[in-house]
């Protein structure tokens, strides 16, 4: 979008000001309406590098996995003994 011609057009139209706001809507947050509809992280992650055309190394689904398989005050004591 040229604002400039944009602005031009309207002025040579009898304008007498103009004041254009362009807001970019992210493609990502558009398509990412996908993401929200499933419940597993592995899945969402999946999701969100299919959208950015991107690979996903299998560790980070195997560690995806492992953060949906335990109870928060079993991850909490696995965080706290790896720190």
């Amino acid at each position: 979008i040229n604002q400039s011609e944009l602005e031009k057009s309207f002025l040579d139209a009898g304008v007498k000001t103009v004041n254009i706001n362009l807001i970019r809507i992210p493609r990502e947050t558009v398509r990412a309406a996908n993401v929200l509809k499933l419940t597993g992280l592995r899945e969402k992650i999946q999701e969100m590098a299919c959208l950015r055309v991107e690979e996903i190394d299998p560790a980070i689904l195997d560690k995806a996995d492992l953060l949906e398989s335990k109870q928060p005050e079993e991850l909490l004591k696995t965080v706290k003994e790896a720190c």
